[in-house]
């Protein structure tokens, strides 16, 4: 059997370099041949990618890693089964799988060799796996700078977030489900397939192969930014989405096509990463990718 191993040495600490022999060693404890490249060699990487039938895909880094992974996997006709080794800052995709920053036990999981089948999400040609997002605290994992992640961990997303709560304003959108359409003033938007967002336990329940994802806006009248609308944002981060859902501020549905279209042009974040500014056509793939998972 074949593997590919691939590793963002530029994720969290910047220790996989370290880690590369063992990881190797311990992959071809299950795999005959196992095919490693780094971050800095993504295009020979891709065509390894192309020429090959791996059985596998391993691959080491952050949240951001995992969308491209999946980017650069998505058109092969064969998707290999994916093995994922968090080492990145947030990691809120490992929370789905089970799986924690300890290479040793992760591992030991893809080696055991159980799957989970997860689906996945397409927006303007793009796939995603966990979030889709705009408005309030959703730049800041973008804006954070690898130095700063690298000195601070979480803490600096949390110095950006709090920049924004003084200057972030409402925007409307307009919201299109099953050819029906509503307008909302909106502080938050998350289209969501996941159990963690921002580090935080946000929807423990959530079905993660039921072809469907979960649309969520905190909404209010007034342009600014109100205490009400932050205090329910800060609430469902602590505690989740079951808590805040039925407050009348909030848009809660659940969806496998939705369009959005914003008033003025907005950064939308797919999976902690800069989405772009286009309006979001999103639709959902029931049980693309098949994850190790504990």
């Amino acid at each position: 059997m074949k593997c590919l191993y691939y590793y963002n040495n530029q994720s969290g600490k910047n220790k996989l370099e370290k880690k590369k022999d063992y990881i190797v060693s311990r992959l071809k404890e299950k795999y005959d041949t196992v095919d490693c490249f780094g971050n800095g060699e993504i295009e020979a990487m891709k065509l390894n990618l192309e020429k090959n039938n791996y059985d596998a895909i391993v691959f080491a880094g952050g949240d951001g890693t995992v969308n491209n992974m999946i980017n650069w996997v998505g058109g092969l006709k064969k998707i290999p089964i994916l093995g994922y080794i968090p080492s990145g800052t947030v990691n809120d995709f490992s929370k789905n799988l089970g799986i924690t920053q300890n290479v040793k036990k992760t591992i030991d999981v893809i080696l055991k060799g159980k799957t989970k089948t997860i689906d996945c999400f397409e927006n303007n040609g793009r796939l995603g796996i966990y979030v889709c997002c705009i408005g309030l605290f959703t730049s800041a994992s973008y804006q954070a700078k690898h130095e700063e992640k690298k000195i601070f961990g979480k803490l600096a997303y949390y110095f950006h977030s709090i920049k924004e709560i003084f200057r972030h304003k409402a925007y409307e959108i307009e919201v299109e489900k099953d050819g029906e359409k509503q307008k909302l003033n909106s502080v938050l938007t998350l289209l969501l397939n996941s159990k963690s967002v921002a580090g935080y336990n946000f929807n423990k329940s959530t079905n993660l192969n039921d072809g469907e994802m979960e649309f969520v806006s905190v909404n209010q009248k007034k342009k600014k930014l109100t205490f009400r609308s932050l205090m329910t944002v800060i609430k469902m981060f602590l505690f989740g989405i079951e808590k805040v859902k039925k407050n009348k501020n909030i848009t809660y549905f659940t969806f496998n096509n939705l369009k959005i279209n914003f008033e003025n042009a907005r950064t939308i974040n797919i999976d902690g990463e800069n989405g772009g500014h286009n309006n979001i056509d999103i639709c959902v793939l029931k049980g693309k990718f098949q994850f190790f998972c504990k």
